[in-house]
């Protein structure tokens, strides 16, 4: 007869190793994403724009930035960053229509209001028509149909993004237009960042309200 002391021991031995899931390195890729998106820009164009001839020189190779960060992901990783890809839409864009109308910086300022106006009318639409965004790519991972009051929630969420996303494009193509080249790179990414920012604390305050009333309520 085994002693209980044994037989726990052999059921320990036979168990396989618990592996703790390591939390993906959100703060890390956040700072990457702040120093290249916002910071580069700028600084490259301050220390690039007395070296070229013209501000739309400047601004096209700083814009390029994060564009080749995507390329980077997109080769090294494996991973497809869909807003990085319309971003280079966007630049392409930029160039082509700067080209046309003279060699002008403006059409290259419109490039981050062209990304955000993108998915800001995609996502008031989505809502329009009944299939928000939010809920789509919940769908797509949950693999079946949402319950009533995630569908609800998914509504809501595509809903704040749209408008924020809408409210940042509008204060790119006012500062576009008002605003020489270094104060627009300047002023663009300081607002730019906290409209987004606003927007996503919004997104994450509703979360977490609808998951506290859930949970008072026992339906969670």
């Amino acid at each position: 007869m085994i002693p209980d002391r044994d037989v726990t021991q052999l059921r320990e031995d036979s168990e396989p190793p618990k592996v703790t899931p390591r939390r993906p390195p959100i703060v890390g890729e956040l700072v990457s994403s702040l120093v290249i998106n916002m910071l580069a820009p700028v600084g490259g164009y301050f220390l690039l724009r007395p070296h070229v001839s013209s501000d739309t020189i400047a601004l096209a190779v700083v814009t390029a930035i994060p564009v080749l960060r995507t390329l980077g992901v997109l080769i090294w990783r494996r991973k497809v960053d869909w807003i990085g890809i319309l971003a280079a839409v966007g630049l392409g864009m930029g160039i082509a229509v700067s080209l046309f109308t003279g060699g002008g910086s403006l059409p290259l300022k419109f490039n981050e209001a062209m990304v955000t106006g993108v998915l800001g009318l995609a996502c008031l639409v989505s809502v329009a028509v009944g299939k928000p965004l939010h809920g789509l790519m919940m769908k797509s991972t949950m693999k079946q149909p949402l319950p009533p009051q995630m569908a609800v929630m998914s509504r809501n969420i595509t809903l704040l993004m749209g408008v924020t996303f809408l409210v940042h494009c509008a204060t790119q193509i006012t500062f576009a237009l008002t605003l020489p080249t270094g104060q627009f790179l300047i002023v663009s990414r300081v607002v730019g960042w906290s409209v987004l920012l606003v927007g996503a604390s919004a997104v994450y305050l509703y979360v977490k309200r609808r998951r506290k009333m859930r949970r008072l309520s026992g339906t969670e």
